[in-house]
């Protein structure tokens, strides 16, 4: 199951559980086509809130996610009950003890999103740099699918930690090299175990075992020097090649680095792509 799908499944089931929340919480006012009509105008309501704060969020950039989580909630606590009082003609009190199950009902949401989708199944991440292009373009968000197996030429997000940077920060580049792996770049080729290996056609002729355009950063490893790889190390590249910081750089990444397998990018729109 892919990380859109995951994402989709999620939202879907999200909204859902918000609706019957909703539909519950009104369950002894109103007719039942009222308490559906109030749980459905709600319920579009808040997700035209979250599309519209992410947009902002996006092209304006005003703030952060979590900024635009605290400004929906703000608004929800001042519409939904309106809204409340206005379908069942309910007291201000009345309508509030209500909202208290749409607060609830997020609450939920967000720790399901927080511990469960984002630590175990997929995560969302905004590429910075261009190390990635043209596959991955700078302000391109995609998600890593936490569930998948990484092969060889895989996009996988990771965390790089080194000497030069020891706070951990989240990269995403080619997996080229496998645990145990012996690797030799020459020619504009990769060797694998003494074998060429067909590279992407993003990468094909253009490997190179020094990210030539950065020459402020001291690489490690030469074309023709074989690279042997411990039995938990995997060792990455960006496919902008010559400006990539990675493991030429970096040293090879442990597997316990790894976050996940990059299988879509989900924006802007016209960059939606599946990537695996």
């Amino acid at each position: 199951m892919g990380s859109l799908l995951m994402l989709g499944l999620a939202m879907f089931l999200s909204y859902g559980f918000m609706a019957w929340a909703l539909v519950w919480a009104a369950r002894k006012v109103g007719s039942t086509r009222a308490r559906l009509r109030f749980a459905t105008l709600a319920t579009l309501l808040m997700f035209a809130l979250t599309i519209a704060l992410s947009l902002m969020e996006r092209f304006v950039n005003w703030g952060s996610p979590l900024t635009a989580g605290v400004i929906s909630l703000l608004i929800q606590l001042g519409v939904i009950p309106v809204i409340l009082q206005e379908v069942f003609d309910l007291r201000v009190k009345a309508s509030l003890r209500m909202f208290l199950v749409v607060i609830a009902a997020t609450a939920i949401q967000l720790l399901f999103a927080v511990f469960v989708l984002k630590r175990h199944f997929t995560e969302a991440f905004v590429m910075p740099t261009l190390s990635m292009s043209p596959t991955i373009e700078p302000h391109d968000r995609f998600l890593a699918n936490k569930l998948l197996h990484p092969r060889r030429w895989d996009l996988v997000t990771y965390w790089n930690v080194s000497k030069r940077e020891p706070d951990p920060q989240a990269y995403v580049k080619r997996l080229v090299g496998m645990p145990g792996e012996r690797l030799r770049f020459e020619g504009g080729d990769l060797y694998v175990n003494d074998r060429a290996v067909q590279a992407p056609a993003v990468l094909a002729g253009r490997l190179r075992a020094s990210p030539t355009g950065m020459k402020d950063y001291d690489w490690q490893y030469s074309d023709g020097e074989t690279i042997t790889l411990g039995p938990d190390e995997f060792f990455l590249v960006g496919d902008d090649i010559g400006i990539s910081a990675d493991s030429r750089i970096y040293g090879p990444s442990k597997a316990s680095a790894l976050i996940g397998v990059v299988d879509a990018i989900y924006w802007p729109p016209k960059r939606m792509k599946l990537l695996r």
